[in-house]
């Protein structure tokens, strides 16, 4: 293909459909790889991967966008609502029952990939995932990416 990366994801989105592609939760088809030994190379690496997302189904990338902004917004929200106590209290149910119906959610899958303990840190990086998604993601848009390393 003509991209520098992620070539194998757009294959996936072009081509996967629900009769066609499975999850796989084996352990040994697990993938895992070195990180990056710099925030230079880390910062590169994940630039050229969100480069390709503007490449997706337009479908699809509409509902990544609409969740990516929704989820930015929502921690805005919060935080501006807690911070100008604009119904504070309120502001915090809502977020505890978001967390909660995740952890409801995501468990199952966590016990699967025999990652329970990891649960828990759900909440943080869910907040920290909304950051990393919009700051890359608009990089990756508007950013060409012309070299490998």
């Amino acid at each position: 293909m003509h991209v520098l990366s992620g070539d194998d994801d757009l294959f996936v989105n072009q081509n996967g459909t629900a009769s066609n592609t499975a999850v796989e939760i084996h352990p040994e088809t697990f993938v895992y790889t070195e990180a990056k030994g710099s925030f230079g190379a880390l910062y590169r690496q994940k630039k050229r991967h969100m480069g390709v997302g503007k490449l997706y189904k337009s479908s699809h990338r509409r509902l990544l966008s609409f969740d990516a902004l929704s989820g930015f917004f929502l921690y805005i929200l919060f935080i501006v609502s807690v911070a100008a106590n604009i119904e504070p209290l309120l502001a915090l149910g809502l977020f505890i029952f978001r967390w909660v119906l995740q952890i409801i959610i995501y468990r199952k899958g966590f016990a699967k990939l025999n990652a329970t303990s990891q649960l828990w840190y759900l909440p943080l990086l869910d907040f920290v995932y909304y950051i990393y998604i919009n700051v890359f993601g608009t990089i990756g848009t508007f950013v060409k990416t012309t070299q490998w390393k």
